[in-house]
Protein backbone atom coordinates (compact mmCIF):
# COMPACT_ATOMS: atom_id res chain seq x y z
CA UNK A 1 0.00 0.00 0.00
CA UNK A 2 2.90 2.65 0.90
CA UNK A 3 3.49 3.03 -2.97
CA UNK A 4 -0.47 2.81 -4.31
CA UNK A 5 -0.66 7.21 -4.67
CA UNK A 6 2.23 6.42 -7.58
CA UNK A 7 0.31 3.54 -9.01
CA UNK A 8 -3.55 4.52 -8.97
CA UNK A 9 -3.61 8.74 -8.01
CA UNK A 10 -5.75 9.04 -4.96
CA UNK A 11 -4.05 7.69 -1.78
CA UNK A 12 -6.06 4.20 0.16
CA UNK A 13 -7.62 5.05 3.25
CA UNK A 14 -8.71 2.36 5.68
CA UNK A 15 -12.48 2.82 7.54
CA UNK A 16 -14.05 0.10 9.59
CA UNK A 17 -16.94 -1.30 7.41
CA UNK A 18 -19.65 -0.58 10.71
CA UNK A 19 -18.19 3.18 11.14
CA UNK A 20 -18.54 3.30 7.20
CA UNK A 21 -21.88 1.85 7.19
CA UNK A 22 -23.41 4.79 9.70
CA UNK A 23 -21.55 7.62 7.79
CA UNK A 24 -23.27 6.57 4.75
CA UNK A 25 -26.57 5.85 6.22
CA UNK A 26 -26.33 8.89 8.24
CA UNK A 27 -26.04 10.86 5.00
CA UNK A 28 -27.86 8.92 2.45
CA UNK A 29 -30.63 7.15 4.70
CA UNK A 30 -30.72 3.01 4.85
CA UNK A 31 -32.75 2.62 2.08
CA UNK A 32 -30.21 3.87 0.00
CA UNK A 33 -27.41 1.15 1.13
CA UNK A 34 -27.42 -2.92 0.03
CA UNK A 35 -25.95 -5.02 2.37
CA UNK A 36 -25.20 -8.54 1.64
CA UNK A 37 -25.25 -8.83 -2.20
CA UNK A 38 -22.67 -10.20 -4.21
CA UNK A 39 -21.14 -7.59 -6.62
CA UNK A 40 -20.00 -9.43 -9.66
CA UNK A 41 -18.60 -6.51 -11.79
CA UNK A 42 -19.31 -3.11 -12.41
CA UNK A 43 -19.69 -0.17 -15.36
CA UNK A 44 -18.74 3.26 -15.51
CA UNK A 45 -21.60 5.14 -17.73
CA UNK A 46 -20.04 8.62 -16.37
CA UNK A 47 -22.77 10.28 -14.92
CA UNK A 48 -23.89 6.85 -13.54
CA UNK A 49 -22.52 3.39 -12.36
CA UNK A 50 -24.54 0.55 -12.68
CA UNK A 51 -23.32 -2.37 -10.67
CA UNK A 52 -24.37 -6.70 -11.58
CA UNK A 53 -25.09 -8.38 -8.28
CA UNK A 54 -24.28 -12.05 -8.54
CA UNK A 55 -28.26 -12.68 -8.41
CA UNK A 56 -28.74 -11.05 -11.73
CA UNK A 57 -30.33 -8.03 -10.57
CA UNK A 58 -28.77 -4.72 -11.84
CA UNK A 59 -28.70 -1.61 -9.65
CA UNK A 60 -27.75 1.95 -11.35
CA UNK A 61 -26.53 4.64 -9.08
CA UNK A 62 -24.70 7.91 -8.71
CA UNK A 63 -21.44 6.11 -7.11
CA UNK A 64 -20.14 2.97 -5.72
CA UNK A 65 -18.26 2.27 -2.62
CA UNK A 66 -16.76 -0.31 -2.10
CA UNK A 67 -16.68 -1.78 1.41
CA UNK A 68 -16.15 -5.40 0.68
CA UNK A 69 -12.77 -5.86 2.89
CA UNK A 70 -9.79 -7.30 1.70
CA UNK A 71 -10.63 -9.39 -0.87
CA UNK A 72 -12.46 -6.41 -2.87
CA UNK A 73 -14.42 -7.76 -5.83
CA UNK A 74 -14.83 -3.55 -6.27
CA UNK A 75 -10.99 -3.28 -6.25
CA UNK A 76 -10.13 -6.39 -8.47
CA UNK A 77 -12.81 -4.64 -11.20
CA UNK A 78 -10.93 -1.55 -10.85
CA UNK A 79 -7.37 -2.90 -11.37
CA UNK A 80 -7.30 -6.79 -11.98
CA UNK A 81 -6.32 -9.45 -9.36
CA UNK A 82 -3.37 -7.24 -7.14
CA UNK A 83 -1.02 -8.63 -4.80
CA UNK A 84 -1.72 -8.21 -1.05
CA UNK A 85 1.82 -7.62 0.24
CA UNK A 86 4.72 -6.57 -1.68
CA UNK A 87 7.61 -9.09 -2.22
Amino acid sequence: MSDWSGLFGPPATGVYRRELSGMLAEALGTEQIRFEHELMSFRDEGRRVVCTLANGEELVGDLLVGADGIYSKTRECLYGQLPHRAN
